[in-house]
This record gives C-alpha cells, sequence and structure tokens, in this order.
C-alpha cells in the first residue's frame, strides 16, 4: 500500500500480530509450576490403573493404544524395565523424564521443546512399577493460567514493541512533515529556489506528491514573480519614453511666440499621439490580468473567421485612409469558418495580429494573411515579408512588452502587448499560437508568420 492511510492500516496489524506473538512466546516459555498432575491427565490415569487391575498388562496395553488412537498426534508411553509395552521408538526427552520418576517422585512435569510432559509412576500390589509419560500440550485453561501468571511480562514487552514501532512510524511521518514545513517558512521569507521533492524521491505515498506539489507551486511563483517584475519594469520604460517626448514638446509650446503656428499645431498633435499611445498601454495592461484570471470562461458566442477578417481589413484601410496591402486567402473558398467565442475576442486576436505584421512590415511589401481548416481546427496564418525574428527569440514575442524594435523606436505606434493578448485569448479559445521565421532555398530568412489554430465549432 503507497498510501499513508495503508501504511497505518498496515501498521495497526503488524502490531495485532507482534502482540499475538509476544504472548504465544511467552506462553511456551513458561514452565509448570507444579508437578502435579493435569486433571484431565489424573482422570487418564484413573482408567489406566483400573484397566491394569482388571486385565493386567495386557488391560494397560489396550488402554495406552486406545489413548494413542484418540488424542494422536499426541502419545503416551507405558514403560516397564525401560522398555514401552507399546511398542514405540522412545524419544530422548521421554527417557530423561522416566529416569526421574521412582516411587518417591510418583508425578514430574517437564517441558521439551513445543510440548509439556507428565509422567506417573505406577505400581501394583506385587511391587511391579509402570511408568506412564504423557506428551501432551497444556490444556486450554492451563495456557490462560500461564498467561495470566506471566501477564506483566506479556505487557512489557508488547508496550515496549509496540512503543518502539509506534516511534518510528511517527519519526517516519514527522520528518518529511518537518522538512516540507521549514521550506515553506524559507518560500515565506523569498527563498523562491527552495525545493523537497528530491529528498522524497523514493516516496510514492501522499508525501511524496506533496512535495512534488510543493515544487511545482514554487515554479509557479517564481516564474510569476519574475513575470511581473519583468513587466513592471517593461511597463516603467514604455511610460517613460511618451513622458519625456511630452515633456520636450511642452517646453516647446511654451516658446509657441518663438514658433510659427504650423509648429506649434505640430507640438500640440505630438503630445495629443501621446496621451493616446498612454491610454493604448493602460487599456491593454489592465486587459491582460483579465484575461489569464478566466480559467474556465463561457464561450456563449459563435462567429465566422471570414467574415471578421474581411470586416477588419476593411475597418483598416478606413482608418488608413489608404489601400493597405492586405491579401486574404481562404481554402475552401466558400467556407464557413465557424468557431465558439465570447464578447469581442475574435476580434480582439485577429486585430491585433495584423495590426503586429502591419507595424513590422517593410516598405512595399504585402501583408498576407491564409484561412485554413485542418483536421479540427481553423488556422489563420499571418505571413509578413522581411528580416523576421531572432530563432532563439520566437517564443519572447508573446511575452508583455516584448518588442523585436529594441532601441524602441520614437514614434513607434507598438507597445509589445499585443501579441501577448493573442496567446492569452488564443489560449481560452482552447487553441494555441505560434510563431516561426520563413527561409529560402539558400538559407536566408524572407519573412516571419503567426498562426494561431482555433477549434472549429460544433
Amino acid at each position: 500500500m503507497r498510501t499513508l492511510f495503508g501504511k497505518i492500516f498496515l501498521s495497526f496489524w503488524l502490531m495485532v500480530l507482534l502482540t499475538c506473538a509476544i504472548t504465544i512466546l511467552v506462553i511456551r516459555l513458561s514452565k509448570p509450576q507444579t508437578n502435579e498432575l493435569p486433571p484431565h491427565l489424573s482422570k487418564s490415569v484413573v482408567r489406566a490403573e483400573l484397566a491394569y487391575h482388571q486385565n493386567g498388562e495386557k488391560g494397560l496395553i489396550r488402554w495406552g493404544m486406545h489413548v494413542n488412537r484418540k488424542f494422536a498426534p499426541h502419545k503416551v508411553f507405558v514403560l516397564s524395565k525401560d522398555k514401552d509395552l507399546l511398542n514405540q521408538e522412545l524419544p530422548m526427552s521421554v527417557l530423561e523424564l522416566a529416569n526421574n520418576i521412582s516411587a518417591e517422585q510418583k508425578t514430574i512435569g517437564q517441558r521439551f521443546g513445543k510440548n509439556v510432559y507428565f509422567g506417573y509412576y505406577m505400581t501394583d500390589s506385587q511391587g511391579n512399577g509402570y511408568k506412564l509419560i504423557f506428551d501432551r500440550p497444556p490444556a486450554g485453561k492451563e495456557k490462560f493460567k500461564l498467561l495470566f501468571q506471566n501477564i506483566w511480562i506479556v505487557i512489557l514487552l508488547v508496550a515496549g514493541f509496540t512503543g518502539t514501532f509506534c516511534y518510528l512510524l511517527a519519526r517516519s511521518f514527522a520528518r518529511p512533515i518537518k522538512a516540507i514545513q521549514e521550506a515553506t517558512k524559507a518560500l515565506a521569507d523569498g527563498d523562491l529556489d527552495i525545493q523537497v521533492a528530491d529528498q522524497f524521491k523514493g516516496r510514492k505515498d501522499e508525501i511524496g506528491a506533496l512535495a512534488n506539489d510543493f515544487d511545482r507551486m514554487t515554479q509557479q511563483l517564481k516564474h510569476a514573480y519574475n513575470h511581473q517584475s519583468r513587466l513592471i519594469h517593461d511597463m516603467s520604460h514604455e511610460l517613460r519614453a511618451p513622458i519625456s517626448r511630452m515633456q520636450v514638446a511642452l517646453a516647446l509650446l511654451e516658446q509657441e511666440e518663438t514658433l510659427s503656428s504650423t509648429q506649434g499645431k505640430a507640438m500640440f498633435d505630438r503630445v495629443q499621439a501621446e496621451i493616446n499611445q498612454f491610454d493604448q498601454i493602460i487599456k491593454q495592461t489592465l486587459a491582460l490580468p483579465l484575461f489569464e484570471q478566466q480559467k474556465h470562461p463561457t464561450l456563449d458566442a459563435v462567429q465566422d473567421i471570414s467574415t471578421t477578417l474581411e470586416s477588419l481589413i476593411d475597418d483598416l484601410q478606413f482608418e488608413a485612409q489608404s489601400d493597405l496591402a492586405i491579401h486574404l486567402t481562404t481554402e475552401p473558398e466558400t467556407g464557413p469558418f465557424l468557431i465558439q467565442t465570447k464578447d469581442n475576442w475574435l476580434d480582439t486576436i485577429l486585430r491585433n495580429l495584423i495590426s503586429n505584421a502591419l507595424q513590422y512590415r517593410q516598405a512595399n511589401t504585402e501583408i498576407r494573411i491564409q484561412l485554413t481548416t485542418a483536421g479540427d481546427v481553423h488556422k489563420v496564418c499571418v505571413f509578413n515579408e522581411g528580416n523576421g525574428v531572432e530563432e532563439d527569440h520566437l517564443n519572447d514575442i508573446f511575452e508583455p512588452f516584448y518588442r523585436a524594435d529594441k532601441a524602441r523606436t520614437p514614434g513607434s505606434t507598438n507597445i509589445g502587448l499585443g501579441l501577448s493578448l493573442v496567446k492569452s485569448l488564443t489560449h481560452m479559445l482552447g487553441g494555441r499560437v505560434m510563431a516561426e521565421n520563413l527561409y529560402s532555398q539558400d538559407g536566408h530568412k524572407t519573412g516571419f508568420n503567426v498562426t494561431v489554430e482555433l477549434p472549429i465549432s460544433a
């Protein structure tokens, strides 16, 4: 049994068996306290004397054979001049006991091995002597008598062995609990690298499972702490940049009398753009943890991906007041491409995918969007020509505030939260998102694509 309950249950029965074993051992090691025959053997001796007086040795032999048949495998030996009248082989224990019986010592009891042997010296009127040796275990009442005569020995032995066993059992439980308790204190003191599972590699019970769960908890706490620290650091960097630019713009506005009205209007527009940037940073930063907290959201809407994409492309081209180079292909051409979603989550995913591609596209290149169905998922692939992303950073682009533009070029409208929102929302819709670089046949990077897979709606 690998559970704690199983171990305790097994330990209980081991203690019961140990108690029984000690009791039996004490009874067997206890020697008779008297040489008097037990009552049931006294009655048997009376029958032997009666059989002898009626039929002599023949009657004694018949009595002995009857007793041996009735009480086999235990025996009675009838000795006359050190020979058994029943023609049985005489064990050394019987011969030794027979030597101690005489007319002066008519009854005797002695333990040999497992059994207690009793002897009786019988004589007739002519002075002939017969030794009756009984190979008999103590009767039931005698066993209890021996037990009560040695009850304190039994209690002390059982208490000693049980106490030692319980101490070892309690110690086997207390030591790992103490180790986990110390690790918990260390975790509370800020040590996020503490691990305890290595101390319980051989345990397959609840304590071993608890140690593994504790290690997973510390790893998740460390990841959350590092994620929070990086988020705060990156967010502060993002906020400082527009603040600095607004301070410069405001300083120039204070000198507006030295500037033309056109320059003043340009500074005002710049401050307005930076304020909008602030608004985007705050909105997306606040939205991210709200999405991540929803572990099992209720998907209560059904949308067509192709219809949503076409509408978004039209909106983006209207906002840009130009014909953006965005090319959409679907396979099959007619669809439908239905998925289960919630609120405007699908719109947010697709808008951020396209906006990210537009932000990093090279001049005079187009954005290609491919919508396909494979198995039980719909795939949305957004292709972007260019230099791509370093292979080591393909997973980093989905982290908050990560930007391939490490210099954070002033005027950039990308704040590094778009793909992070895409990842969070995609996971909550039961899908997955991935990124990869595209290469030509000669090994040169030709572009970059982000793929979102979403389950097909039933």
